[in-house]
């Protein structure tokens, strides 16, 4: 796919592969580097919140693949906020976003528990546990998900099954 040829040489122009696809000239890339590329897609004009609600593409439909994808050492969630301005951070804008209703809490916190299933990194783990956190559960959303805490206990990584038990805990 022409998508994923500009972004395997050239990751950082998500914008103009973007563009391009908007435009109608290639089709919309549906790849893991694709959603790489978009978890460090910036536009210094804008907070990260404003570029997501111009662009409801990305909140409905990719969003929720970067919690399938682990990402790398330069763009993953984790990689990219640990260097961003907090309007910048992927953090800020979800649990935002999910606070006015603009994208479904319910499946970030879900999304947020099966990433760390995954078996990611700790490093890119833990971004995952502290949205989860940030988003600050109800008891009720806690014990709806007991089975999803109780599975991560498992975790080969220690931050993660750490953060299970204090979830099980606060139940």
């Amino acid at each position: 796919v022409l998508g994923d040829i500009i972004l395997d040489k050239h990751p950082r122009h998500i914008h103009l592969l973007r563009k391009h696809f908007k435009d109608g000239l290639i089709p919309k890339p549906k790849s893991e580097l694709y959603y790489q590329s978009l978890m460090g897609w910036r536009d210094h004009k804008l907070t990260l919140k404003e570029l997501l609600l111009d662009n409801k593409d990305v909140l409905e439909e990719d969003l929720w693949h970067f919690f399938e994808i682990e990402g790398n050492g330069e763009l993953s969630l984790a990689a990219v906020d640990k260097y961003s301005a907090p309007n910048q951070s992927w953090t800020e804008a979800l649990c935002d976003l999910a606070q006015e209703g603009l994208i479904d809490r319910q499946k970030l916190l879900d999304a947020s528990l099966s990433a760390l299933g995954r078996g990611f990194a700790q490093f890119r783990a833990t971004w995952h546990s502290s949205l989860h956190e940030k988003l600050v559960p109800t008891i009720q959303e806690r014990s709806a998900r007991l089975a999803q805490y109780g599975a991560l206990l498992a975790n080969p990584v220690p931050t993660v099954a750490s953060f299970a038990l204090k979830a099980i805990e606060a139940i």
